[in-house]
C-alpha cells in the first residue's frame, strides 16, 4: 500500500555527530527522533566541563551543506598554525598550509553542540528527548527500548523504526547491542591518559598574551600542554 509517511529514523546520541546527522536526515525528509542520555545539551553552561574542538575544512564544508558554517565560523578562532614552545624557552611556528583558507578553527565543544541543537530545533521532523537510555535494540524487528532516566521506575518504552544510528560515544551502547549474537569479535583498548582544562587569563586590557592565531604546543614526553586561543 503506497503511503507517503516520511521515513523513521533514530539516532542515539546528540553530541556533534547525533545532531548533524538529525539535521541531514530532516533534510531528506526522514521523521528523525534523537535520544540522548544527558540532559538537554542546550543548558549546559559555560562554567561546566568542556574542551576546544577544530573545525577543518573539511568539518567546514560540512556544516556549508547544512547551512550553518557562518553561525559557527562567527563563534570560533581561526589557528592559521601551531607554535611549539621548547624547553629553553624557544618557540617554532609551524603553518597548517600555504593558503589563506588553510587554516583550523577552534571553537569550545558545548557552543558547537548548541549551535547544533538551536538549528535542529528549527526542523519540524526532527525531535530530540532527553533523560533517555538505551536499554536494547531487537534487531530482527527494528525495535529499540529506552528508559527515562528520570523515572527509572517506569517501563522502558518501546520504538520501532527503519533505521539506527549509533552516535553514543567511545562506551558506545548501540555497539554493544548490535554486536550481541553475532559471530564477531570486538576488541576495545583505553589508553591511560586524562586531561585537565586550565584558563589562561588574558592582559590587563583584555588582550591575547600569546599569539592568537595560533595553536600554542608544549611537548614534554610524559604529558603535553595544549593552549587554544578564544574569543
Amino acid at each position: 500500500m503506497y503511503t507517503n509517511k516520511p521515513r523513521a529514523a533514530t539516532i542515539v546520541g546528540a553530541g556533534l555527530g547525533g545532531l548533524m546527522m538529525a539535521i541531514r536526515l530532516a533534510r531528506r525528509g526522514y521523521a528523525v527522533t534523537v535520544y540522548e542520555r544527558r540532559a538537554n545539551v542546550a543548558q549546559l553552561s559555560k562554567s561546566q566541563r568542556s574542551f576546544t574542538v577544530t573545525i577543518s575544512k573539511r568539518g567546514v564544508q560540512a556544516l556549508q551543506e547544512i547551512d550553518l558554517a557562518d553561525h559557527a565560523l562567527a563563534a570560533s578562532v581561526g589557528l592559521r598554525g601551531r607554535v611549539v614552545h621548547e624547553r629553553n624557552g624557544a618557540t617554532t611556528y609551524v603553518p597548517y598550509g600555504k593558503g589563506a583558507n588553510e587554516q583550523l578553527h577552534a571553537i569550545r565543544r558545548h557552543e558547537m553542540n548548541a549551535l547544533l541543537y538551536e538549528a535542529a530545533c528549527q526542523y519540524p521532523n526532527i525531535q530530540c528527548l532527553f533523560e533517555q537510555r538505551l536499554v536494547q535494540i531487537e534487531k530482527t524487528s527494528g525495535r529499540l527500548w529506552f528508559q527515562n532516566e528520570l523515572a527509572p521506575a517506569q517501563t522502558p518504552v518501546a520504538v520501532d523504526t527503519e533505521l539506527v544510528i549509533g552516535a553514543d560515544g567511545i562506551f558506545s551502547n548501540v555497539r554493544q547491542q548490535i554486536h550481541k549474537g553475532e559471530r564477531a569479535d570486538f576488541h576495545q583498548d583505553c589508553l591511560d591518559w586524562g586531561y585537565k582544562d586550565v584558563i589562561v587569563p588574558a592582559g590587563l586590557n583584555g588582550q591575547h598574551l600569546m599569539a592568537s592565531n595560533a595553536l600554542h604546543i608544549w611537548p614534554r614526553g610524559h604529558c603535553t600542554f595544549f593552549a587554544f586561543p578564544t574569543i
